[in-house]
Order: C-alpha cells, then sequence, then structure tokens
C-alpha cells in the first residue's frame, strides 16, 4: 500500500515522496503537498508503504 496526496492536501505521512516525472522530495506530515517543480501544475505524490 502506497501513501500519497495530491497538490494542496495535507501531508498525512512525513517520508520523500515521488511524482510522476520521478521528482523527489521530503514532506513532513501537516505540511501540504506542492505543485509539480517542473510543470508548475497540480500532481499526484506518492511513497511505498514503509511497512
Amino acid at each position: 500500500m502506497k501513501a500519497f496526496g495530491m497538490t494542496g492536501e495535507k501531508v498525512k505521512e512525513s517520508g520523500v515522496y515521488r511524482n510522476s516525472f520521478g521528482k523527489e522530495i521530503s514532506l513532513e506530515a501537516g505540511k501540504y503537498f506542492p505543485t509539480c517543480p517542473k510543470e508548475g501544475k497540480n500532481i499526484k505524490w506518492e511513497i511505498d508503504d514503509p511497512s
């Protein structure tokens, strides 16, 4: 199972997230998912389940 979120949603689980372009970013719980750094558009970010 993967944790994921879309641009503007609150991060529920801290960790290193990756978008569909392979860009990785470290996010902390309580922060908000950013726009795509490549295109500046809304994008889905996901992280592998740590367990």
